[in-house]
């Protein structure tokens, strides 16, 4: 379930109140909105598409030469199912590139460490969600450049929490709070 500042807003919510207490019934046409749990499968990376795996070459070459894929996935919760190739560069961070059966990039995410967090970012966390802890498992915060509605790329800030995740836009205007 995905939850926008918006939605929180006309409900009458803080997202802090609704991280600290979020609600028993879902509320539909009140901006709470629940995909089908569809889950993912596990591939070999030689049963992905050639234009899939060529794709995510691609937005890797931009952090560096050396990368090892970790597990490629079939992500099947989404409108169209999406793979999902996790790599780990030659400096230990993970890169993970979301790709549809055209070849269509669709998010690529790169784990950051806290300091590279921008400061307008996390003072909104700090403010609108101070219910928030961070997860213990790695990788605890990333950088997700994905395309808006207007084709322009987004930057987002992804925080893995213990209960659950916290995604801020780079301009900290817009949060969307999510089940871990």
């Amino acid at each position: 379930m995905k939850v926008t500042m918006t939605a929180l807003a006309l409900l009458g919510l803080s997202a802090s109140a609704f991280a600290a207490n979020p609600p028993a019934e879902k509320r539909p046409g009140f901006g709470f909105v629940e995909g089908a749990a569809a889950g993912s499968r596990q591939l070999a990376l030689a049963d992905v598409p050639a234009i899939v795996r060529h794709a995510a070459e691609v937005a890797l070459a931009g952090y560096g030469s050396s990368y090892t894929v970790m597990n490629v996935s079939l992500d099947l919760d989404e409108v169209e199912a999406i793979y999902e190739i996790r790599t780990r560069g030659a400096n230990g961070r993970t890169v993970e590139v979301d790709v549809d059966a055209t070849g269509k990039i669709e998010e690529l995410e790169i784990e950051i460490r806290a300091d590279e967090l921008p400061a307008n970012v996390m003072e909104a966390l700090a403010r609108q969600v101070p219910a928030f802890e961070v997860s213990k498992e790695s990788p605890t915060y990333e950088k997700s450049l994905r395309p808006s509605r207007n084709g322009l790329l987004e930057v987002w800030y992804e925080f893995s929490g213990t209960n659950f995740d916290v995604e801020i836009r780079s301009d900290a205007k817009v949060i969307v709070i999510e089940p871990a």
